[in-house]
C-alpha cells in the first residue's frame, strides 16, 4: 500500500492493480478487522497518490487509481457504522496524525477530503468532491449532503468553506491560492499555470456546491472574505483575450509552452462559463446582486460573445476533436439558460453588448469569407473560424439574444453558393472542412429564414440555374445543392414542413427528380434518427399524404419515377404506418386508392407489382369497404399474372422468378398482418394443384400465421379452409381435398388447444354425420364426393385425438362428446365408440371386384385406419383392442386390412442411384413436419412446436468415400453435421441433443432416422410404424423373454408375420410389411430369429425387384444388424435355406454398371457372408459363370473375381462335390490376370494370392507362376507394369511367390517410377531375408537415390530397407548407411523421421565402444547427434520416444548424482543447446516418478475443515489467447459445463481423470510413455496411421483383413473411457451392435446417377474437399501448437488446498520447464545444487569429489563446445558455479567468452569475483582458446592463475562499457606487463595513435627474449584492432589481421583452413578482417581476395 505514495508511475500502478484481484479484494472486504484497521488509511493514501498522477499521461495511473478508490468507497459505505466509531487499532495516515484527539474516524477523513476539494490537482480535486458527496450523508444524524454542509456551517462560519475553496491546500491559519494572491504578480510561466490552477479549483468548488445546492453561493461570494470576483476580473481583463506572447513580448516561448498556456486558460474559461450558468440557474432574479455589474457588463458578456462567435480568438484549438464536440454544446446550454432566465433590462443589456461584439466580429468574418479561396486546398484555419462563428450566430438567434440585420439571409445564401460553385457555375470539389463550413453557413441562413417568411429555402430548392458537375453533366442548382448539402437542407425542410412541403409537391409534375430526392432524403432522416422521427415523423407524413394528389403524375409517368415513388411510400409507411391502415388518417383515401389502382393496372408488369406487394402488409388490415377493393385488386394480380399451375413457367426464367417473388411477398404479408382475406386468396392458389413449387414455404408461413394470430381470431382463420372443404357444390373435389389437407390441417395443428376444442364443439355433429353416412355407389360423382368428404372428416378426427387429452375426448366432462350427444352424454364414450365403429367398418370393407375409384377408396381406407389408430392410441391400453381392430383381417368374412391399404397394382421402385439427394429428402420433409406437428409436448394450451435437429442415417449419404462424410455440411434442411468421435464409432445418442423429448400418450417415432422411399410416403406407413413403437413404449405389447419361440410372438406381431409369410399375399403388401419391420426394427429385434426367413424370402422371391436396390440393401442390413453373434447358430432349416437362396440371388445380381454400385453390393455381400458363413454354401457355378468374360476387352469378369475374393476372405472354400472343378475356377482366375484393365487383372492376382494362402502348392500355384513368367517375359513397358502390379497383389497375401522373381524386380527397379517403384520396394522389403548379400545388391541399385527420391511413401519403404541393411551388414559398412539415413533426419514427414530415429537407436546401442575414437563421422557419434536433435522434434510422440530411450536404465544411471553427471557428460550437443535444459531436467526429475512418495500427499490433513469445489478449467485449444488467463474464474461462469467436458475430452492427461491403465508401447515398438501424465500419447494418429499410408490400395472392392505376413495392421487410438468399463457387445434397443453398426450403416448409402450435372457436382465437391482438407490440416497444426495439457486438478475453497501430492508439484513444474527457458534455467541450477549438496552430505568424500570433478569437466566442455551461446543455458551453468565455487571450477577464459556472447556478464563477473584463492591451475585449454600457453620452444614465465582471472574480468567489464573499472583492474599490480599499463593510459587520454604504437611495440617485443604471458598478447591484439577501428585505419587493420590469418607457407593470402579450424581466429580476428576488407572495397580498392575467400569458404561449408 505504501508504494502508492511513490512518485514513480510503476509503483503506483501496481499498487492500484493489486486491489483489482478478486481474491484479495474479497478477503479484504470480508475481514472486518482488516477493514477497520486499514481502509481509511488506504483511502487517504490513494487520494494523495491521485494528486501525484496530475502531470501523468491520461492512460498511466489515474484511471486505475480512481477504480481502486471506487472499490474502497463501496467498502466504506457498507462499514460506515464501524468506521464512525474510534478504534485503537486503526492506522492513522501521516497527513492526519494531529487531526483528531478523540480517535481517527470517518468524519476526520471527510473533513480532510473537503480540504482536498480546493487542491490545484484536477483528478484529486474531482475525486475528493465525489467522495465528500458520497460519504457525508453516512455520518450519524445526517440525512443528506446538504444537511452535513449546514451542520458544518453552524459549527463554523461561512469563511470555513471560503478558505477551503479559495485557500488551496493550506491550513485555515495559513491559506494559499487566490485568497493570498487574487492578482498575479509577478508574471512567469510557472506562476501563471499555478495561479490558473488555483482559480480553476475555486471555480470548480463553487460550481460543485451550486450544482448540489449544498451551500448558498450568494452567501459565500457576498460575505466579504471571498476574492473570487477580483481574481475573475483580473483574469478577464489581463489574460482571457491575450496569448502568452502578448503577456511577455520580449520573451520567446516554445510551441509546447504556448499550447499549454492556451489549454489551461481555456479550461478556466469553460469552468467560468459553467459558473455563470450555475449562478443564473440558481438565482435568476438576484443574479446581478451576486455578480458585480461592472464585471458582468464589462467583461463576462464580451467573453460569452467571443466564445460563442470566435472561440479561436480566445485560444481554443478548433482542430481538437474534443473542443469541436463539447464547446458548441457548452455555449448552446449557456445561451439557453441566459435566454430563459434573463428578462427585462438584463436581457436588453446582454443583447446590446452581444450586438457590439457580434458586429465587430461579423465585419471581421465578412472580410474573412471574402478572402476564402475556392481552390482545391482552401485554408482550414479560415474554415474553422468561419464554422465557429456560424454556429455561434445560430445559437444566439435560436435563443433570441441577437437580431439579424436586413439582407443577412440573402448575403449568407449568396456566400454559400459562391463557395460551392465557381464563377462559371461549375461545382467545386469541396474539402471536408470546407463542406462543413458551407453546411453551417446554410444552416444559419435557413434558421433565419424560418423566423421570417420562409421563402429562401423554396427559392434555393427551386432554382433551375444549370450548374456543371464532373463529366460535363448539367443539373439544376436546387437539385445540386440538395444533393451536396442534403443533411442541412433536409433538416430545414422538416422544420418548415407545413410551408415548404405543400409548395414543393406542386412542382412534382415539372420537377419530379427534385421532389423525389427531397422526399427520400427527409424520410431517410426520419428512419435513421429516432429524435427526428419523434419530433417530425407523424406531422411530415401527414403533410405529404394530405397533398398526395400532385404526385399522381409521378405514379403514372416514367418507370424510374414510379419505382422511386414506391420507395417513398414504403418509407412513409415505415415512419407512420397509420397512413396505410387507419382510414381516419389524413390522406389515407388518396394513398389507398392509388395503391389499389396500381395493383389492378393490367399494363404494369409483375416485377413492379412485386415491389408494391412489399407494402401489402400495411394495407390489408383495413375494414370494409376498403378490404373489398383491395381483394379485387389482388384478384386482378392473380388473374393477369399468376399461372394456373406453379410449374407452368420454366425453371430459371424471369417469369418464374417474378412469380416466386410475388408468392413470397404474399406469404410474408399473411404472416405479418394475419389478414383473412390473404388467407382466402392463398387457399385458392394452393387448391389449384396437388403440390406447389413453394409448398414448404407455404406450410411454414401458414404455421407462422396461425401462431401469430390472436386466439380470438384463430377460429375465423380455421373456418376459411373448412368452408372450402365442406362446400360440395362450390368447389371441386380436388380443391376441397387440397384445402382440407394442406391448409385446414396445418392451421388446426398449430392453433391454440382451446381454439381446437371450440372448433370441434361447433362442427363435431356435422363431421360425424358425414362419417356415418352410408356410401352411395350408384353414381360415381356422388360416390367420389362422399369419399372426399369422409377422408377430410377422418383426417380431422385423427388430428383431434392426437392433439387433445383423453379427458377432452373420452370422458363425461368432454365438451366435444357432449356436443356430439346433444348435451345428453352418459358414459362419455359415445363419440369414441361411434368413431371406432365407423372407422373399423371403413377400413375393413370388402371391395374385391370393384373397379370404381379404386385409388380414392384406398385413400379412404388409409384415412379410416389412421383415424382408428389415433383413437385407440389415445384411449386404449389393452393389446386385445389393438390386435382386433388394427392388425386382424378375416378374408373369409370380408374383413380386409392390408389389401385395402396397399395398392397391389402399383409398381414400387427403389433405385440405388438417385437424381438428387436434396429432392429425395424434400419428399419426406412434409411428412416429417406433419408428424411432428401432431405430437404434443405434454398438454396445455400452447401450440406444438416442431422438433429441431435431423439425424440422417448414412444411407442418405453419397457412396463415394471421399465425399460421403462431407455431404451433411450441405444439408439445407437439417442442422450442421456433427462429426463422429475418433475411431469411427458414433457414441452420440440416436436422437440429436437438441431434439425435444416427447413424453405424452400419443404415438411417436424416430422419423428422422427412416430412409426415404415410396413406401415411406404411403399414407399409413408412418402411422403404423408409430403405432408399433407406441405399443412397445407404453408396454402394451408383452415384454419377450430370452430367445422367444414362435408361439411367444405378441398377437399383433403374429398377425403381421402370418400375412408376410402367406403365399397368397400380394407382393406389394409384403413390401409394405417388410418396410414396417425395417422402420420399427427395434421392436422386432427380440424376435429376430422368426423374422429372418420372411424378410429374406421377400428379397429372393423377387417382390423387391430383380436387382440389388436400396430396399434390398435395407432389408439385408436390418437382418445383419439383428445378429448378436448367436442368432445364426439358433436358426433352423428354413432360415438356413433362405440364407443360401439369398446368397445365390445376390451372387447373380451383384454386378453393377458403375464401380460405386458394385463396391456397395460387394460390401453388403461381405457383411452377409461374414455373419452367416457357418451355414452358407458357396455358389461356385454362379461364381464361375460370373468370371467368364464374354467380351474380351470388357470388365464383366471382374465381378466374379470379386465375389470369389469375398468367399476366400471368409474362409469359405469354393471347392466341394457340388461345385465346378478346380481347373475351371483356376483357369478363369489365371486368365483374368492377363486382362487389359487393372480392375480385372489386379483383383484376379490378389484373389489368387488369397487362394494360395491356403494352398501352397498344386495346380493353382503352377498356373499363377506360369502366368507371371509370361508377363515377365514380355519386354513392353505396359506388361512390365502389369507384372509388377500382379506380383504385388499376390504377395500381399502370399509373399513367398516373390522369391522366384527377385532378380527380375531388382533389374526393373531403376526404370520404374511412382507407385510401381513403391510396389517393388515393398516386395523387396518383405522378402529382404531372401536376398543374397543385400548390401551389394541395393547399393548397385542406387539405394541412396531411392532414399532421396521425392516421394514420401517411397522414402518410407526405402528407409525400412536401409534400417534392415544397417542391422544386416558388417560394422565397417554401417557408417555409410548411417550417413544415408540421417540425411532425412529433418524430413517433414513424421513417419520418415521415426524410421531415422529407430535406425539411430539401434546403431547407438549396438556400436558402444566402436568408433568412439574415430573421426567425427563415426556412426555412434552421428547417431547420438541425431537422437539428441530429435529431443526437440515437432511431434510429441517422437519426442517422448526419444526421451524414454535416453532415460532407459541401460543408458542413464538410476542414482541421482550419477544421472546428473551422465546428463552433463553425454546429453549435450551444440546443435540442440536451446533444448538442453528442458530435456536435462526431465531426465533428472524422471527419477522422482520411481519413488514411492511420488503419489503421496505432502500434507495428509487440510488446514481446517473446509468444503472444496473442483475448479473447472477450460482446456479447449480454441479459447487460448494471449490475454485470457486460463484460470480466470470470471470466465468459467460464462462457459457451460458441457462445453468444458467435451473439450477436455480431447486430451486425456489429467491426473485425476487418467485411465485405469495405459499402454507404454506404441505400435512401432517405441515407448511413448509420458511419466508426467502417467499415460501414453499418440499425436501421430492424426497425421498418419501406421503403414497404411504407404501401402498401395487394394484392387478389391471390399475390405480385406491383413494377412499374417502382410504389412503391419493399423490401430486406432483408444477412446477417452478406455479401460474404465468392461467391454460389451450388448446393443441398444434400436441399433445394431457396436462392432458392426458403422460398417452396416455405411452400406446403406445412396449413390447419385452419373450425368454431366453429377460430374460437375462432384468436381465442385472435390474442390471444396481439398479446401476443407487444407483448412483441416491448418487447424490440426494450430491445435497441436495450442493444446492444453492438464497435469493436475485444482480445488477451490475458503482456505488454500494443501492436500496435494508431490506429483502435482513436480509434473507441472517440469512441463513448464520444457516450454519456458527461464524456468528451465532456474530448475536445472536448483537441481544441480541440491543434488551436489545431498551427495556431499550422504556420500563419501571421494564420491563427492569425483562427482564435482566430472561436473566441472562436463560444464567446461559444454562451454567450450557451445556455438549458439544460449543465454538461459550459459546462465544456468554460471549460476551453479557461482553458488558452488569450491565444488564446480569453470575456466575463467571460457566463462568470459561465453558470458560476453550470451550477454550474461553480470553473473559471470560475480562468479569470477567469487572464485576461491586456492583455485588450482586449469588444465590444458581446449581448441576454443588455443593461445593460452607461451610460444613452444621458448621459456616463458610461470602462469599466474589470478592474473588470468583478472584479465578475463577486465574483458567482461569492458563488454558492459565499464572502462574505468577495466583501467582500474589492469592498472593494479597483478602481474600485467608494463607496456599494457602505458597503452591503457594512452587510451584513457584518447591518444589512440600512441596506444596503437605501444601495442605494436609490445607485440614486437614478444619475439625477443622476454616472452610475455598469452593473456597479455591476446589483450594487445584486441585493443590494437579496436583502436584502429575507432580511427578508421582500415589499411592497417587489414595488414595486421592478414598476418594472423595468412597461409602457413608465408604467403599473404587468407588461409580458409586456418580460419575455420581456430575458434579464436573466427571470433576475434575474422570479424575485423572482414570489416576492413569491406570498407576498402567500398572505397573502390581491389579486394578480389575477399571474394575468393568467400567462395572457398562456401565450398568448405559441408565440412
Amino acid at each position: 500500500m505504501s508504494v502508492g505514495e511513490f512518485v514513480g508511475n510503476y509503483f503506483k500502478i501496481h499498487d492500484f492493480l493489486g486491489f483489482f484481484d478478486q481474491r484479495l479484494l474479497g478477503i479484504f472486504r470480508e475481514e472486518e478487522s482488516l477493514v477497520d484497521r486499514f481502509v481509511l488509511e488506504i483511502v487517504v493514501v490513494f487520494v494523495e497518490s491521485l494528486a501525484m498522477c496530475h502531470q501523468d499521461e491520461q492512460s498511466v495511473g489515474g484511471e486505475e487509481c480512481v477504480r481502486a478508490i471506487d472499490h474502497l468507497s463501496s467498502i466504506v459505505c457498507v462499514k460506515r457504522n464501524l468506521l464512525s466509531s474510534p478504534s485503537p487499532t486503526r492506522k492513522v495516515p501521516r497527513c492526519l496524525q494531529n487531526v483528531s484527539s478523540g480517535g481517527f474516524v470517518l468524519s476526520d477523513v471527510i473533513a480532510w477530503l473537503l480540504i482536498q476539494c480546493g487542491k490545484a490537482e484536477t483528478k484529486c480535486r474531482h475525486q475528493a468532491m465525489v467522495l465528500v458527496t458520497m460519504l457525508a450523508p453516512l455520518q450519524p444524524g445526517v440525512g443528506s449532503c446538504k444537511e452535513w454542509f449546514g451542520k458544518l456551517q453552524q459549527q463554523h462560519t461561512i469563511n470555513y468553506f471560503i478558505l477551503r475553496f479559495e485557500g488551496g491546500v493550506g491550513e485555515p491559519g495559513s491559506p494559499s491560492g487566490i485568497q493570498v494572491q487574487p492578482v498575479l504578480t509577478p508574471l512567469s510561466t510557472q506562476t501563471l499555470k499555478l495561479w490558473f490552477s488555483m482559480l480553476l479549483a475555486a471555480l470548480d468548488c463553487y460550481c460543485w456546491v451550486a450544482e448540489k445546492s449544498t451551500l448558498s453561493v450568494h452567501d459565500l461570494l457576498t460575505s466579504g472574505r471571498s476574492k473570487l470576483f477580483r481574481s475573475i476580473e483580473h483574469f478577464l481583463r489581463d489574460f482571457a483575450h491575450k496569448t502568452l506572447s502578448d503577456l511577455s513580448p520580449e520573451a520567446v516561448f516554445t510551441p509546447s509552452e504556448s499550447d499549454g498556456y492556451a489549454k489551461l486558460k481555456c479550461t478556466v474559461v469553460v469552468r467560468l462559463l459553467d459558473f455563470v450558468a450555475a449562478l443564473i440557474a440558481t438565482r435568476p432574479k438576484t443574479f446581478l446582486e451576486t455578480v458585480p455589474r461592472s464585471l458582468w457588463s464589462g467583461h463576462v458578456i464580451a467573453l460569452i460573445a467571443a466564445v460563442a462567435l470566435r472561440p479561436d480568438a480566445i485560444g481554443f484549438n478548433m482542430a481538437d476533436i474534443e473542443v469541436q464536440g463539447k464547446l458548441p454544446k457548452l455555449t448552446r446550454d449557456l445561451l439557453a439558460v441566459l435566454g430563459q432566465r434573463l428578462d427585462g433590462a438584463e436581457k436588453s443589456d446582454f443583447v446590446a453588448e452581444v450586438g457590439k461584439t457580434a458586429a465587430r466580429l461579423g465585419a471581421e468574418l465578412e472580410d474573412t469569407i471574402g478572402r476564402m479561396s475556392v481552390g482545391p486546398t482552401p485554408s482550414s484555419v479560415d474554415d474553422l473560424s468561419a464554422t465557429g462563428v456560424f454556429v455561434g450566430y445560430q445559437q444566439l438567434f435560436a435563443e433570441g439574444l441577437y437580431e439579424s440585420e436586413p439582407g443577412l439571409i440573402a448575403k449568407l445564401t449568396s456566400c454559400a453558393k459562391r463557395l460551392a460553385y465557381d464563377r462559371r457555375d461549375a461545382a467545386v470539389d469541396l474539402s471536408p472542412m470546407r463542406h462543413r463550413t458551407v453546411s453551417t453557413l446554410l444552416s444559419l441562413a435557413l434558421s433565419l429564414d424560418r423566423a421570417g417568411d420562409g421563402d429562401e429555402l423554396l427559392h434555393l430548392l427551386r432554382d433551375e440555374t444549370p450548374v456543371t458537375h464532373g463529366g460535363g453533366r448539367s443539373r439544376p442548382l436546387g437539385t445540386s445543392m440538395y444533393a451536396t448539402f442534403r443533411p442541412t437542407l433536409t433538416a430545414a425542410v422538416l422544420a418548415g414542413r407545413g410551408r415548404v412541403v405543400p409548395t414543393l409537391l406542386t412542382a412534382a409534375a415539372t420537377r419530379p427528380d427534385l421532389v423525389a430526392a427531397v422526399l427520400t432524403g427527409c424520410l431517410d432522416r426520419l428512419i435513421s434518427d429516432k429524435a427526428s422521427r419523434t419530433e417530425f415523423g407523424d406531422a411530415f407524413t401527414a403533410v405529404v399524404a394530405g397533398h398526395w394528389a400532385p404526385l399522381d403524375g409521378c405514379w403514372g409517368g416514367d418507370g424510374d419515377y414510379r419505382g422511386t415513388m414506391v420507395l417513398v411510400l414504403r418509407k412513409m409507411l415505415i415512419v407512420n404506418s397509420k397512413i396505410g391502415s387507419d382510414v381516419s388518417a389524413v390522406g389515407f383515401e388518396a394513398v389507398f386508392s392509388m395503391y389499389c389502382r396500381m395493383l389492378a393496372d393490367a399494363n404494369l408488369t409483375l416485377n413492379f407489382k412485386v415491389e408494391m406487394l412489399d407494402l401489402l402488409g400495411f394495407f390489408c388490415c383495413v375494414p370494409e369497404p376498403h378490404i373489398g377493393a383491395l381483394r379485387s385488386a389482388l384478384d386482378s394480380v392473380v388473374r393477369h399474372h399468376f399461372p394456373l399451375k406453379s410449374t407452368e413457367f420454366p425453371l430459371g426464367s424471369l417469369k418464374r422468378a417474378d412469380y416466386v417473388a410475388a408468392m413470397t411477398k404474399l406469404l410474408t404479408a399473411l404472416e405479418l398482418s394475419g389478414s383473412l382475406t390473404l388467407l382466402e386468396i392463398l387457399t385458392s392458389l394452393v387448391c389449384r394443384e396437388p403440390k406447389h413449387v413453394l409448398e414448404i414455404a407455404i406450410q411454414t408461413s401458414l404455421t407462422a400465421f396461425i401462431k401469430r394470430t390472436p386466439p380470438d381470431r384463430q377460429p375465423a382463420a380455421a373456418a376459411v379452409p373448412y368452408k372450402v372443404s365442406v362446400s360440395e357444390a362450390g368447389f371441386s373435389n380436388e380443391e376441397r381435398s387440397r384445402a382440407a389437407e394442406r391448409v385446414r390441417l396445418t392451421l388446426l395443428r398449430h392453433c391454440q388447444q382451446s381454439v381446437l376444442v371450440r372448433f370441434f364443439v361447433e362442427n363435431i355433429a356435422a363431421i360425424m354425420s358425414t362419417v356415418q353416412t352410408k356410401s352411395n355407389k350408384t353414381s360415381e360423382a356422388v360416390f367420389e364426393t362422399q369419399l372426399v368428404s369422409k377422408i377430410c372428416c377422418y383426417q380431422l378426427l385423427e388430428l383431434m385425438y392426437l392433439r387433445l387429452e383423453k379427458d377432452q375426448v373420452n370422458s363425461t366432462t368432454s365438451e366435444i362428446n357432449a356436443a356430439y350427444c346433444g348435451g345428453a352424454a352418459v358414459t362419455g364414450k359415445e363419440m369414441t365408440m361411434a368413431i371406432t365403429k365407423s372407422a373399423h367398418a371403413g377400413k375393413s370393407e370388402d371391395i374385391r371386384g370393384e373397379s370404381v375409384l379404386q385409388e380414392l377408396q384406398r385413400q379412404y381406407h388409409c384415412a379410416a385406419f389412421n383415424c382408428l389408430a389415433a383413437v385407440l392410441s389415445s384411449t386404449q391400453l389393452e393389446l386385445k383392442s389393438y390386435t382386433e381392430f388394427l392388425f386382424t383381417e378375416n378374408t373369409a368374412k370380408g374383413q380386409m386390412l392390408f389389401d385395402n391399404l396397399v395398392d397391389s397394382a402399383r409398381s414400387y421402385e427403389f433405385p440405388l442411384e438417385i437424381e438428387s439427394i436434396w429432392e429425395h429428402r424434400q419428399k419426406f420433409e412434409s411428412i416429417r413436419r406433419d408428424l411432428r406437428a401432431t405430437l404434443k409436448d405434454g398438454g396445455g394450451d400452447e401450440s406444438v412446436s416442431s422438433m429441431s435437429g435431423l439425424g440422417y442415417i448414412s444411407s442418405q449419404y453419397l457412396q463415394e468415400s471421399s465425399l460421403g462424410a462431407e455431404t451433411s455440411h450441405y444439408d439445407f434442411i437439417g442442422p450442421a453435421h456433427i462429426a463422429p468421435p475418433p475411431g469411427g464409432q458414433s457414441e452420440a445418442p440416436r436422437r440429436p441433443p437438441n431434439r425435444e423429448v416427447i413424453s405424452s400418450d400419443v404415438v411417436e417415432m424416430d422419423v428422422d432416422e427412416m430412409d426415404v422411399d415410396d413406401l415411406i410416403l404411403h399414407e399409413s406407413m408412418i402411422v403404423m410404424t408409430t403405432l408399433v413403437n407406441h405399443l412397445q413404449r407404453k408396454k402394451i405389447t408383452p415384454t419377450p423373454g430370452r430367445d422367444p419361440d414362435l408361439a411367444d410372438l405378441p398377437s399383433w406381431m403374429a398377425c403381421v408375420r402370418r400375412k408376410l409369410s402367406a403365399d397368397n399375399t400380394s407382393g406389394n403388401v409384403k413390401l409394405f410389411l417388410a418396410r414396417l419391420v425395417v422402420n420399427a426394427e427395434g421392436v422386432f429385434r427380440p424376435f429376430a430369429r422368426h423374422w429372418v426367413a420372411p424378410l429374406m424370402e421377400v428379397v429372393h422371391q423377387g417382390h423387391v425387384g430383380d436387382t440389388i436396390n436400396s430396399f434390398v440393401i435395407t432389408l439385408i442390413i436390418t437382418v445383419l444388424s439383428w445378429d448378436d453373434g448367436s442368432m445364426v447358430a439358433k436358426t433352423g432349416l428354413a432360415e438356413r435355406d433362405a440364407a443360401n437362396r439369398l446368397l445365390e440371388w445376390m451372387t447373380a445380381r451383384c454386378g453393377g454398371a458403375r464401380r460405386a454400385v458394385a463396391r456397395n453390393n460387394l460390401e453388403m455381400m461381405m457383411s452377409f457372408v461374414k455373419s452367416w458363413r457357418s451355414v452358407l454354401r458357396v455358389p461356385s457355378q454362379l461364381i464361375a459363370a460370373q468370371m467368364q468374360n464374354e467380351d474380351p476387352g470388357g470388365k464383366e469378369s471382374g465381378i466374379g473375381v470379386q465375389i470369389l475374393g469375398v468367399m476366400l476372405e471368409n474362409d469359405l472354400s469354393p471347392f466341394d462335390e457340388h461345385t465346378a472343378g478346380d481347373d475351371v475356377l483356376f483357369g478363369h482366375l489365371v486368365r483374368n490376370m492377363a486382362e487389359k484393365y487393372k480392375a480385372v487383372h489386379a483383383a484376379s492376382a490378389e484373389v489368387a494370392g488369397m487362394a494360395l494362402r491356403g494352398v501352397d502348392a498344386g495346380p493353382l500355384h503352377e498356373a499363377v507362376v506360369e502366368q507371371l513368367i509370361t508377363l515377365q517375359a514380355n519386354t513392353l513397358q505396359a506388361n512390365t507394369q502389369k507384372f509388377v502390379v500382379c506380383l504385388d497383389a499376390i504377395a500381399r497375401h502370399y509373399p513367398p511367390i516373390a522369391d522366384r522373381f527377385l532378380n527380375r524386380l531388382l533389374d526393373a527397379l531403376p526404370s520404374l517410377h511412382g507407385t510401381f517403384k513403391h510396389s517393388v520396394l515393398e516386395i523387396l522389403e518383405s522378402r529382404f531375408d531372401s536376398i543374397e548379400d543385400p548390401y551389394v545388391v541395393f547399393k548397385s541399385k542406387n539405394l541412396a537415390g531411392i532414399v532421396t527420391y521425392r516421394d514420401e511413401p517411397t522414402q518410407r519403404v526405402a528407409l525400412k530397407i536401409a534400417q534392415r541393411l544397417v542391422r544386416a551388414v558388417e560394422p565397417g559398412r554401417v557408417a555409410e548407411l548411417v550417413r544415408l539415413v540421417v540425411g532425412l533426419a529433418d524430413h517433414p514427414s513424421a513417419p520418415c523421421r521415426q524410421s531415422v530415429y529407430e535406425t539411430c537407436m539401434w546403431v547407438y546401442d549396438r556400436s558402444r565402444g566402436d568408433g568412439d575414437d574415430g573421426g567425427p563421422r563415426a556412426p555412434r557419434r552421428t547417431a547420438r547427434e541425431v537422437l539428441l536433435r530429435g529431443l526437440s522434434d515437432g511431434e510429441e510422440t517422437l519426442r517422448l520416444s526419444l526421451m524414454n530411450f535416453w532415460g532407459h536404465e541401460t543408458r542413464m544411471p538410476s542414482e541421482t548424482g550419477s544421472r546428473l553427471a551422465a546428463v552433463v557428460a553425454t546429453m549435450y550437443s551444440a546443435s540442440c543447446e536451446s533444448r538442453f535444459l528442458g530435456y536435462a531436467t526431465n531426465l533428472i526429475m524422471e527419477l522422482t516418478s520411481h519413488s514411492p512418495d511420488f503419489e503421496r500427499e505432502i500434507y495428509d490433513q487440510p488446514l481446517s475443515e473446509c468444503q472444496f469445489e473442483e475448479v473447472k478449467i477450460d482446456v479447449n485449444w480454441r479459447h487460448r489467447t494471449a490475454v485470457t488467463p486460463m484460470f480466470a474464474e470470471t470466465l468459467q461462469a460464462a462457459r457451460t459445463q458441457g462445453e468444458t467436458v467435451a473439450d477436455a475430452g480431447q486430451l486425456r492427461t489429467a491426473l485425476d481423470g487418467a485411465a485405469q491403465f495405459s499402454a507404454t508401447q506404441d505400435v512401432a515398438g517405441v515407448s511413448t510413455f509420458n511419466w508426467l501424465t502417467g499415460s501414453s500419447v499418440d499425436t501421430l494418429a492424426e497425421s498418419y496411421s501406421g503403414e497404411g499410408v504407404t501401402s498401395i490400395p487394394s484392387s478389391l472392392l471390399f475390405k480385406v483383413g491383413a494377412a499374417p505376413s502382410a504389412r503391419q495392421r493399423n490401430y486406432r487410438p483408444v477412446r477417452p473411457d478406455f479401460g474404465k468399463s468392461k467391454s460389451s457387445k450388448t446393443t441398444d434397443p434400436g441399433g445394431a451392435t457396436e462392432q458392426t453398426s458403422p460398417d452396416l450403416q455405411r452400406i446403406r448409402r445412396r449413390i447419385r446417377k452419373d450425368c454431366p450435372e453429377t460430374r460437375s457436382y462432384f468436381a465442385r465437391q472435390q474442390m471444396r474437399r481439398r479446401r476443407r482438407d487444407a483448412d483441416l490440416q491448418e487447424e490440426r497444426r494450430l491445435r497441436r501448437g495450442n493444446l492444453v495439457t492438464l497435469y493436475r486438478s485444482y480445488r477451490h475453497g475458503d482456505l488454500p488446498d494443501i492436500q496435494m501430492t508431490y506429483r502435482e508439484l513436480i509434473a507441472p513444474l517440469q512441463a513448464l520447464a520444457q516450454r519456458d527457458q527461464l524456468i528451465a534455467r532456474q530448475l536445472f541450477a536448483s537441481l544441480a545444487r541440491g543434488i551436489i549438496a545431498e551427495v556431499a552430505r550422504a556420500a563419501s568424500g571421494d564420491e563427492s569429489r569425483k562427482l564435482c570433478s566430472d561436473l566441472s569437466d562436463g560444464m567446461n566442455r559444454m562451454l567450450a563446445d557451445s556455438t549458439e551461446y544460449n543465454p538461459a543455458f550459459i546462465a544456468s551453468l554460471l549460476e551453479v558455479a557461482y553458488h558452488l565455487p569450491k565444488d564446480i571450477r569453470l575456466k575463467p577464459e571460457l566463462v568470459s567468452m561465453s558470458a560476453s556472447v550470451s550477454n550474461q556478464q553480470l553473473v559471470s563477473i560475480a562468479l569470477l569475483h567469487n572464485l576461491p584463492d586456492d583455485d588450482p591451475a586449469p588444465a590444458a585449454t581446449p581448441a576454443k582458446v588455443p593461445r593460452t600457453e607461451a610460444t613452444p620452444g621458448k621459456t616463458g614465465p610461470s602462469r599466474d592463475v589470478r592474473l588470468f582471472t583478472w584479465v578475463e574480468l577486465s574483458r567482461l567489464y569492458k563488454s558492459v562499457g565499464e572502462t574505468d573499472v577495466v583501467h582500474g583492474i589492469l592498472g593494479q599490480p597483478i602481474g600485467v606487463h608494463e607496456i599494457t599499463r602505458r597503452a591503457l593510459r594512452a587510451e584513457r587520454r584518447v591518444d589512440l595513435n600512441r596506444a596503437i604504437k605501444l601495442y605494436a611495440d609490445a607485440i614486437d617485443s614478444k619475439r625477443g627474449a622476454d616472452v610475455p604471458l598469452t593473456c597479455d598478447t591476446d589483450l594487445w591484439d584486441e585493443c590494437r584492432l579496436e583502436c584502429m577501428a575507432q580511427l578508421s585505419l582500415w589499411d592497417k587493420t587489414d595488414e595486421v589481421t592478414r598476418e594472423l590469418v595468412a597461409t602457413a607457407d608465408g604467403g599473404r593470402d587468407i588461409d580458409p583452413g586456418k580460419v575455420w579450424s581456430d575458434p579464436l581466429v573466427q571470433e576475434v580476428y575474422l570479424p575485423e578482417a572482414m570489416k576492413a576488407k569491406l570498407k576498402r572495397l567500398l572505397v573502390g580498392e581491389d579486394e578480389q581476395e575477399l571474394l575468393t575467400f568467400v567462395d572457398v569458404s562456401m565450398a568448405l561449408g559441408g565440412e
